[in-house]
């Protein structure tokens, strides 16, 4: 164990002198005890050096791939020269969302090792998607000055100022329950 000393400044000299140094030995107390667990590794436990920049393995290529189908849980994927070969696919993706990828022909990128099977990354979106599924227990929409809904001639429209707009050739609306329409006037046509 490390022996620390402590320096005590000696004040019965007089001002103009110089003042004397005493180092005193004293007992280590546990905050010193615990450093020097902290300072000395256990003899058990050997510490790896840190590998250098030139000891890393290569990092893999990452190569755009077209996906095909799936063969199990490996995903048959083509390369630009048309061949076709196995691939992995990581934890991280989404099987639903390759799934769209593949209906929708979009490109997905995969990690190529020296060895060993390609593995699939993540998709390139390089088109809007067919279908763009939402799924949560809450969805919160927030614009500023206006959101729209809109599809074909149909349209929902919210301002900031609070007005609500509900534009289509033919609006239905179905209450199993009470329906409540409130307003200081109600206009029909």
């Amino acid at each position: 164990m490390a022996e620390r000393s402590r320096a005590v400044l000696s004040e019965s000299s007089p001002p103009a002198q110089a003042a004397t140094l005493t180092v005193t030995k004293s007992a280590p107390n546990a905050l010193e005890q615990l450093l020097d667990r902290v300072d000395t590794p256990a003899e058990n436990s050997a510490q790896k050096p840190l590998p250098r920049a030139g000891a890393l393995p290569e990092p893999p290529r990452l190569v755009l791939v077209r996906g095909v189908r799936w063969e199990g849980d490996q995903l048959e994927v083509a390369l630009r020269s048309g061949e076709s070969l196995l691939a992995e696919v990581a934890t991280e993706v989404e099987r639903a969302f390759l799934n769209q990828a593949l209906v929708d022909g979009q490109m997905l990128l995969s990690e190529w090792s020296e060895r060993g099977t390609p593995l699939v990354v993540g998709v390139v979106q390089h088109k809007p998607p067919s279908k763009l599924r939402l799924s949560a227990e809450e969805i919160e929409l927030d614009a500023s000055r206006e959101l729209l809904l809109r599809s074909g001639s149909a349209a929902l429209r919210l301002r900031a100022g609070g007005e609500v707009e509900l534009v289509g050739s033919r609006i239905s609306a179905v209450s199993r329950g009470v329906m409540r329409l409130i307003g200081r006037l109600l206009r029909l046509n």
